[in-house]
């Protein structure tokens, strides 16, 4: 939801032309970021990573609010490439989530969940 209000906001404020170059900016960066994803997500407990993530994402707001007196249009930039950031890193996090969390029986139900927004099972 974040991520949406905050490219709506950029698209409004900064125009077409600086809401092209932070998305452009943003899947640069998405294609290295989720290879460290990976990475981490191998390598460290997931939960850890989803809670910085999401602190990541908090932080985000947060320096939005402070900075937005620079110009609204630079802030919303700037979050706009960060949240693209925070959830190319957050995402592999998320998806290799279920197993933790959930038992072996409930997991269809979740995996269906996440792919088609739908409970099967």
């Amino acid at each position: 939801f974040l991520t949406t209000a905050v490219r709506y906001e950029l698209l409004e404020v900064g125009g077409v032309a600086k809401f092209a170059s932070a998305q452009v900016a943003t899947q640069v960066a998405r294609v290295f970021m989720q290879q460290l994803a990976g990475l981490l997500t191998d390598n460290y407990p997931l939960k850890k990573l989803y809670v910085a993530g999401e602190a990541i994402n908090l932080l985000l707001v947060a320096l939005l609010a402070l900075f937005s007196s620079y110009g609204a249009a630079t802030a919303l930039f700037a979050v706009n490439i960060g949240f693209g950031l925070t959830q190319a890193f957050s995402q592999p996090v998320a998806k290799s989530m279920p197993p933790a969390v959930v038992g072996k029986d409930d997991l269809a139900i979740v995996n269906s969940w996440d792919l088609t927004g739908d409970k099967i099972g």
